[in-house]
């Protein structure tokens, strides 16, 4: 429910009263309907109180005298120096010229768009690679023979056996000493390019992106504490998301900012159309009003 249903005649009988000893006399416009106290009410003004609901031209005509008598007697008794009037009837002016100082809707060039679809990493798709990997971990004191050597020797094996296995199938149970993938044929699923990986050392990952087919890389890799054996089950290249399918969340975004810069000057130059002097420092802003737009939306 509207706590303040009279707020607009209210702010129009407040506005209309400042400075009443020193305001002339307002002589009968042609369109006059009613004169309520001092204040002439037009055709524009039924119009418009019509326009909210009122179907019947009558009752809208009685209703609209008799908010009107209502906000002329708030101001008489000085309702209008309440702090919560006075803060409802800043925030209805502030955005009514807030609104009526935006220009039309920003004209967003495709050409625009596409510079921000072309080098935005959100519209990429990295090169991925689905792996296998053999896992030998290097015990303490060894320069990394005996792990290299172990897993070169079931390769050796395990080429000569089943070239085409997908995988290592049983032979990561044999030679891998990892727990969480030697059980399912050494498969440690997809590896993304500029992306750190769960257990695999960045080295491993940058060297299995390196092939353009899918299969067994030729060398051992030793990082970190263990020796590696990689098996490139599939690829996926570098992609970019399609022009079509981005397009509209960057003219939306496009649109936000330069929404958000026509709010800012307008704030700006509002300040700086009136003098302005500050009593106290307010206290520094939270993180969470620092994230917020700079241009605010009156409520």
């Amino acid at each position: 429910m509207n706590r303040l249903p009279f707020l607009p005649l209210l702010a129009v009988a407040l506005l209309s009263n400042c400075h009443k000893d020193d305001a002339p006399i307002i002589q009968r416009p042609a369109n006059a309907v009613a004169k309520v106290g001092d204040r002439w009410l037009t055709e524009t003004d039924l119009d418009h109180y019509q326009h909210t609901g009122l179907s019947d031209r009558s009752l809208a005509f009685n209703r609209l005298i008799q908010e009107e008598s209502l906000a002329q007697r708030a101001v008489q008794e000085g309702f209008d120096r309440q702090p919560e009037i006075q803060a409802a009837i800043r925030r209805l002016l502030s955005s009514r010229y807030l609104e009526a100082n935006l220009s039309q809707t920003p004209t967003i060039e495709e050409s625009q768009i596409r510079r921000i679809w072309e080098s935005d990493a959100r519209y990429a798709r990295p090169k991925q690679a689905h792996l296998a990997i053999l896992r030998q971990t290097i015990p303490s004191g060894d320069d990394g023979s005996q792990a290299r050597a172990i897993l070169a020797e079931a390769l050796a094996n395990y080429q000569e056996s089943t070239p085409n296995a997908r995988g290592f199938g049983p032979l990561a149970v044999q030679a891998s000493d990892h727990q969480d993938t030697r059980y399912q044929g050494g498969d440690c699923g997809w590896v993304t390019e500029g992306q750190a990986h769960l257990f695999l050392p960045p080295e491993v990952i940058a060297q299995a992106l390196t092939p353009t087919n899918p299969g067994l890389l030729n060398e051992i890799i030793v990082s970190g504490d263990a020796a590696w054996a990689i098996r490139v089950v599939a690829l996926r290249p570098f992609s970019k998301v399609p022009f079509e399918q981005a397009a509209p969340r960057i003219r939306q975004e496009l649109l936000a900012q330069a929404q958000k810069e026509q709010k800012a000057s307008i704030l700006a130059t509002a300040e700086q159309a009136v003098p302005i002097e500050r009593l106290i420092s307010p206290p520094p802003a939270t993180a969470l009003a620092e994230a917020a737009e700079s241009a605010p939306t009156f409520p």
